[in-house]
């Protein structure tokens, strides 16, 4: 069983007449933020962190309408502040924790999938050129056009080229090499999307 390892440093980087080259292997960490990052389009999932405070507050309704009246006052007496100041704070930690950290069981999912797909485990060539994005591995191959791509979103660690709401081929920046790199792609990117 093969898994991702960590980041390759040895990746080719070359500019042509209008094509961006790149090679590299995906991380398991590079797949679980692409992965974070796609569920977090989904208005449930972005919210999500507003569940737990709402739980909260849920069982502490219910909980008074169930109980007998004289327990239930003396229970909120003793401890609703404390609900009442628990239910944002659980909020906002819950909310820093799906923003800026990728869930465990988010790696162990990706980790499973790539042990089971080949592709997944393979260095990828990605050129970029006029035509569109060509993606090779020593067994696979595809291309996108540029009329396919409806929208690009440019993050602090990739960049997303959606073929649909949530379908996208992603790109993590540390394959450019260097800001140069990036630049040369992102020069490319507005050449052909203005031309779109």
């Amino acid at each position: 069983m093969t898994r991702a390892g960590p980041r390759v440093t040895a990746y080719k980087f070359r500019y042509m007449s209008d094509t961006v080259v790149v090679t590299g292997r995906y991380s398991v960490k590079d797949y679980a933020r692409a992965n974070v990052f796609l569920q977090q389009r989904i208005f449930l999932y972005k919210y999500s962190w507003l569940v737990a405070g709402q739980l909260v507050l849920f069982a502490l309704v219910a909980f008074f309408f169930i109980a007998p009246y004289a327990f239930a006052s003396a229970f909120f007496n003793t401890f609703g502040v404390i609900f009442i100041v628990l239910i944002p704070i659980v909020s906002v930690i819950q909310y820093y924790r799906g923003r800026y950290k990728i869930p465990a069981s988010t790696i162990r999912k990706m980790e499973k999938q790539i042990a089971e797909t080949p592709v997944m485990q393979q260095s990828h060539t990605i050129a970029f050129s006029r035509d569109g994005i060509s993606s090779t591995t020593p067994i696979s191959s595809g291309n996108i056009e540029w009329p396919a791509i409806v929208e690009i979103a440019d993050t602090e660690e990739d960049i997303y080229f959606f073929t649909g709401k949530r379908t996208a081929m992603f790109l993590p920046k540390w394959m450019l090499a260097d800001d140069d790199g990036y630049a040369r792609l992102k020069a490319l990117i507005d050449q052909v999307t203005i031309a779109k």
